[in-house]
């Protein structure tokens, strides 16, 4: 009997000691779970503007193509712009070239006629604001960009996107600093000029050459400037008194300075001061201790209403706010983009916004309105030399 109950005690135990080996060892089923667990939880994990880049971009796709409107689409198809479009979105360009005075009025017109052309337009604030909004043809961008890189603060040197306007329907692309007064450095001595105040001097009275403030352009720009706050109207009217020779010919007024003739320019482009330098004419460029201004010129961007092809525009309007599209901007143009994070290697330093130096911005809707007004009063200041 002893013998009996000592076997079964044995057998319990032994049965006992099986199980807690078989808890112990965690089981295969829970293992297997594990993997699907963690997979299941990264296919949810991605942005809703990733999706939508998918979406938008395989709603381009099907489209095939963009109309892009404005006089730097030239430039933009031979930097190689238009062959990268098309090699990584299967965007064809249609570049419909042009100024805005020409393109606005055609493209009001074939709207009115039922024809509905055009994605983008890449124009000047003044030309938007005078000209393209009012006619009822811009669309709002604050529905239209999602992607974070465009949307970033920190990678636009005003710290915020570029905006013109209150509406938020164009977007400064170019933040392009101005270098107003050009010298003849073979006429001028070096430091001569440090500030506006300078040129008032009576030695430089009927020396000076000036780009026309009474119609749209650079000399209209740096009479706006400095009667909004670099100086004011009071300086412009001493101004004029130097008796200015007015010219609406750029490179005339670049030949005049190259040749000493006027040996003080106010509001000759940047461009033209670089073409006339690289074939060795003696001419500078200045700014004064009192500032100058930056400007988009004709590089900023609206996406018109009810756009031709609206995947393809929503989709490019995305990309040219993003670093590797406003590099092509930049080079097709020539000129330093609003954001801080492209290359400038490509363009002439001197011709980049330098630190310590105030600028005053003229790319909003609200001083791009005051044009005309502008253009009148300029002609009032200068009446004597424009007779």
């Amino acid at each position: 009997m002893n013998r009996l109950l000592s076997v079964w005690i044995i057998v319990l135990l032994a049965g006992l000691l099986s199980g807690s080996c078989k808890q112990a060892a965690p089981p295969a089923p829970a293992e297997e779970l594990k993997a699907p667990a963690a997979k299941a939880t990264g296919s949810v994990s991605r942005a809703a503007w990733e999706q939508e880049w998918e979406s938008v971009l395989a709603g381009a796709r099907k489209e095939g193509a963009l109309s892009f409107m404005g006089s730097v689409g030239g430039p933009f198809r031979d930097v190689g712009a238009e062959k990268h479009l098309k090699e990584k979105y299967g965007l064809t360009m249609d570049i419909i070239a042009g100024g805005a005075s020409e393109l606005i009025p055609k493209l009001v017109a074939e709207r009115r006629a039922g024809i509905l052309r055009g994605d983008v337009f890449i124009l000047s604030t003044a030309s938007m604001a005078n000209g393209l909004k009012p006619s009822g043809l811009t669309e709002s961008l604050d529905r239209i960009i999602f992607l974070p890189e465009a949307l970033d603060p920190k990678a636009w040197y005003k710290g915020d996107v570029p905006w013109v306007d209150k509406d938020h329907n164009q977007i400064a692309l170019l933040g392009l600093p101005m270098a107003p007064v050009v010298v003849n450095t073979e006429v001028v001595k070096p430091g001569e000029i440090k500030s506006y105040r300078d040129i008032l001097n009576p030695k430089w009275k009927g020396r000076i050459a000036l780009m026309d403030p009474t119609q749209s352009g650079a000399g209209t720009m740096w009479f706006q400037a400095m009667a909004e706050g670099i100086m004011d109207l009071n300086y412009l009217r001493e101004f004029a008194r130097q008796e200015p020779t007015i010219t609406r010919t750029d490179r005339l007024m670049g030949e005049w300075v190259s040749r000493g003739r006027y040996p003080i320019s106010v509001g000759l482009g940047n461009k033209i001061v670089e073409e006339f330098k690289r074939v060795g004419s003696p001419i500078e460029s200045v700014i004064p201790a009192e500032g100058t201004y930056v400007y988009t010129s004709s590089g900023a961007i609206v996406m018109l209403k009810n756009p031709e092809h609206p995947n393809a525009a929503k989709l490019f309007v995305n990309w040219i706010l993003t670093k590797e599209g406003i590099t092509w901007l930049s080079r097709a143009y020539g000129g330093q983009s609003s954001r801080v994070d492209v290359p400038t290697d490509f363009l002439d330093q001197k011709q980049l916004r330098q630190p310590g130096v105030k600028y005053l911005n003229l790319d909003s809707e609200e001083l791009a309105m005051k044009g005309p007004e502008y253009y009148k009063l300029a002609a009032e200041v200068f009446a004597g030399s424009l007779k």
